[in-house]
C-alpha cells in the first residue's frame, strides 16, 4: 500500500481518457471501463495506461472459471498519454505461488504498431488454449518500450481460476493419454533362466 501511495503521488496530473481522446481529429470510440482497474502493484512513467484487461472465451464473453485446454483471450485496451514509437504490449500468468507459468508481448509475436500518437487507444487481443493444471491464476499485464521501460506495469490485474475433471499435479496440464495390456506370464524355469549366470 505505500508503494502504491508513494506511486499515485509521484505521477503528474494526467488528462482523462475522454480529454485525450476529443484532442485527437480522428475521434477513436472507445468503451470506458466500468469500474478502475484493482491491482496488487502498479508502475511506470504513465506515458500510457490502461483502461481495461479482461479475460474472455472464445465467444468473448467475460469469464473467471475457465476449463483446462479451452481457448480464451487476454484483451488490453490501452491509452496513450504521449507519442511513443513502436510500443509493446504484454501479459503474464502466474499461479498463486507467485511463480511466472507463462508470458508474452507483442515484440515476441511480432506485431509491430509504429507510431503511435498521443490519445490514441491501442486494443491488444492475445489468445491460447489454456492447458493450465487446476488452480487459482493471476494476470499481470504492462506497456512499455522495446528496450524494456516501462509505461504501466500491473500486477494481478485479473485473476481466473482452472477447472478440470481430470486430477493431475503441478501447473501445466500435458494432457497425457495413458494404454496398458497385460504380459504373458513366465513359467518359474523361465524365471531362473533369466537370471543364471552365462557361460563364457
Amino acid at each position: 500500500m505505500a508503494r502504491e501511495e508513494a506511486y499515485d503521488t509521484s505521477q503528474p496530473a494526467t488528462e482523462t481518457a475522454e480529454e485525450a481522446v476529443d484532442d485527437v481529429e480522428n475521434e477513436l470510440l472507445i468503451e470506458e471501463p466500468s469500474a478502475p482497474l484493482s491491482y496488487i502493484y502498479r508502475h511506470g512513467d504513465r506515458s500510457a495506461e490502461f483502461l481495461s484487461v479482461e479475460i474472455l472465451d472464445d465467444a468473448r464473453q467475460p469469464v473467471e472459471i475457465v476449463e483446462s485446454g479451452a481457448p480464451i483471450l487476454v484483451r488490453e485496451r490501452v491509452l496513450f498519454h504521449a507519442d511513443i514509437d513502436d510500443p509493446v504490449c504484454g501479459f503474464l500468468i502466474r499461479n498463486r505461488h507467485g511463480i511466472h507459468l507463462y508470458g508474452s508481448n507483442t515484440e515476441l509475436l511480432e506485431v509491430s504498431f509504429g507510431q503511435v500518437k498521443r490519445g490514441e487507444v491501442l486494443e491488444v487481443i492475445f489468445a491460447f488454449d489454456c492447458w493450465l493444471a487446476p488452480g487459482l491464476y493471476s494476470l499481470t499485464v504492462a506497456a512499455h518500450t522495446r528496450e524494456g521501460v516501462s509505461f504501466d506495469w500491473i500486477d494481478g490485474v485479473s485473476y481466473f481460476r482452472v477447472a478440470s475433471p481430470v486430477e493431475m499435479e503441478g501447473v501445466a496440464n500435458l494432457n497425457a493419454t495413458a494404454t496398458a495390456r497385460r504380459m504373458a506370464l513366465r513359467s518359474r524355469r523361465e524365471s531362473a533362466n533369466l537370471t543364471r549366470p552365462v557361460e563364457v
